[in-house]
């Protein structure tokens, strides 16, 4: 789609930026050069090198682009489930579906093949920060840690595969994320007491 009218440059950079994301999503990172990224949005390639210096610049902001955008999402379904403002099952499906709305498992591929290990780190952070933030005197952050291993494991796997693997085992579409569910909310409950409402900001029962 061509862009007809004058744009600032923080405009041109957000749109090339989301050009740049369709491509990713559409094509693959062996599709994203500057040259489509500028016959996307209707600019010349030296306009879209002038605002990213270079391919590699334009990987980079594009990565740190989604990768803010996925850690918003996360912290924020997160942090709601601790205040007791969504149930474990909405945490499930928003992380889950943040690995294909979001571009996340795309992402997460794009990181690894290019080793960004800089951009993963800082998505591996924000979690580590719930965590904490959670955690809080409680003593139990190895078993929050053992379940966003196997939270965010079996969200990507499910985006990768899930549709084929449940069709052929005659499961149901949804049955990765009611497992996943089953899980936290039995922990929850063994660990602080309830799987609703409200997490407790002390407990008796074992953490670990």
């Amino acid at each position: 789609m061509s862009i007809r009218k004058r744009l600032t440059p923080e405009e041109i950079r957000s749109a090339a930026l989301d050009a740049a994301e369709a491509i990713l999503m559409e094509l693959g990172p062996q599709a994203l050069t500057l040259k489509a990224v500028a016959a996307r949005i209707g600019r010349t390639h030296a306009n879209v090198l002038h605002h990213f210096g270079s391919a590699a610049g334009l990987h980079e902001a594009l990565a740190r682009h989604m990768a803010n955008r996925y850690k918003a999402r996360m912290v924020k379904v997160i942090r709601e489930l601790h205040e007791g403002k969504v149930t474990v099952r909405h945490m499930v499906e928003v992380l889950f579906d943040s690995t294909v709305e979001d571009g996340g498992v795309q992402l997460m591929t794009w990181l690894l093949l290019t080793r960004n290990e800089v951009m993963l780190d800082s998505i591996m952070k924000a979690l580590k920060e719930q965590i904490d933030e959670f955690d809080n005197g409680r003593n139990v952050a190895n078993g929050m840690v053992d379940l966003a291993i196997l939270t965010h494991l079996v969200a990507m796997g499910d985006a990768l595969m899930g549709e084929a693997m449940t069709r052929m085992l005659g499961k149901a579409r949804e049955r990765p994320r009611e497992l996943v569910t089953q899980i936290i909310e039995d922990w929850l409950r063994a660990t602080v007491g309830t799987a609703t409402g409200p997490i407790p900001e002390t407990f008796s029962r074992a953490a670990e």
